[in-house]
């Protein structure tokens, strides 16, 4: 009888046990995170904090959301989940939502005869918006990232004034989050 008992104790601890790695393989593999904040940065500037950016022949901006699990989490319980990763990567609850880029600057700009006013926003221009590319970045699975890039044949159509532009960047997430990052830029063409 004792036996018995000590069988059956084995097999729901061993079954506990079993259960209660597989649960936790989740969490050795990825975690819940969320965009909180973003960065916006020049094509080819990797520090924030160094302003201003100069824009020579690419010109472009990198926007960038990095896991942060402080400001929103899901609840989630899975019972048995699957281990297959072999990086601990973030699984995002929230996501930019790219139809909301907005970005202006303090001064004008031409574009093909064009003027825009300064604090207008160019996504909502045709002839900025054909001659840019946004692409996001999916290849690394610890940031979000986007970049928007000008087309040579756009930077051909736009005339700067001289100095330093300041640059305002507007998106939201798809669980109605609003950020606005400001960046000086230097346009020298």
């Amino acid at each position: 009888m004792k036996l018995k008992v000590l069988f059956i104790f084995t097999f729901i601890l061993t079954i506990t046990i079993i259960l209660t790695a597989l649960q936790s393989c989740e969490d050795l593999f990825s975690y819940n995170a969320s965009i909180c904040d973003i960065e916006l940065t020049g094509l080819n500037y990797k520090y924030p904090d160094v302003q201003p950016d100069t824009m020579t022949t690419t010109v472009g901006l990198r926007v960038t959301a990095y896991p942060n699990q402080s400001c929103y989490i899901l609840p989630s319980f899975n019972l048995i989940s699957t281990c297959y990763a072999t990086k601990k990567c973030a699984n995002w609850q929230n996501e930019i939502m790219q139809s909301s880029f907005k970005l202006s600057f303090d001064k004008q700009v031409i574009i093909s005869g064009d003027t825009i006013l300064p604090n207008t926003d160019i996504f909502q221009k045709s002839n900025f918006t054909s001659g840019i590319e946004v692409k996001k970045d999916d290849w690394d699975c610890n940031y979000i990232g986007y970049t928007i890039t000008f087309g040579s044949d756009l930077l051909n159509q736009m005339t700067f004034e001289q100095g330093i532009y300041n640059a305002t960047f507007t998106c939201n997430t798809n669980d109605n989050r609003t950020f606005v990052k400001q960046r000086q830029i230097i346009f020298k063409l």
